[in-house]
């Protein structure tokens, strides 16, 4: 899903006020999957991934200054739909522990799926993987 805001994404980066940067350190994600790089936290920020090398925590934290990842509206509006989506599911969610280990993986998988085009659907899917 491309991102037509002018406060964040594309068009910030592109802005006449932006600061300049290289388009070497950024994440391409038509040769990388950008979820090497970031984790969408439940706080709703974007954070680098733990564990990263030292070029790719740059790459990460650069994609995230320069496309504005965590500009104003979007922590926010990342931590609401998790909720929404916790409120949603929350019987399920508070018994997902006692389940199998198998079922779990299953139903996260098909929660992962079923919210796939969902706004802000990679900071659910990253919740999902760390109830696991």
């Amino acid at each position: 899903m491309v991102c037509d805001s002018k406060g964040y994404c594309g068009h910030y980066k592109d802005r006449p006020q932006s600061s300049a940067y290289n388009p070497d350190q950024l994440i391409k994600p038509d040769e990388c999957d950008p979820e090497h790089y970031l984790y969408f936290h439940s706080s709703g920020q974007v954070r680098a991934r733990e564990g990263l090398s030292v070029e790719d925590r740059e790459v990460a934290t650069e994609t995230i200054r320069v496309f504005g990842l965590n500009e104003s509206s979007l922590p926010g509006a990342r931590r609401k739909a998790l909720e929404a989506y916790k409120q949603r599911f929350r019987d399920d969610l508070e018994v997902l522990s006692s389940w199998s280990k198998g079922d779990r993986l299953k139903y996260l998988q098909s929660e992962v799926e079923y919210t796939r085009w969902d706004p802000y659907a990679t900071t659910i899917k990253h919740f999902l993987e760390k109830t696991n």
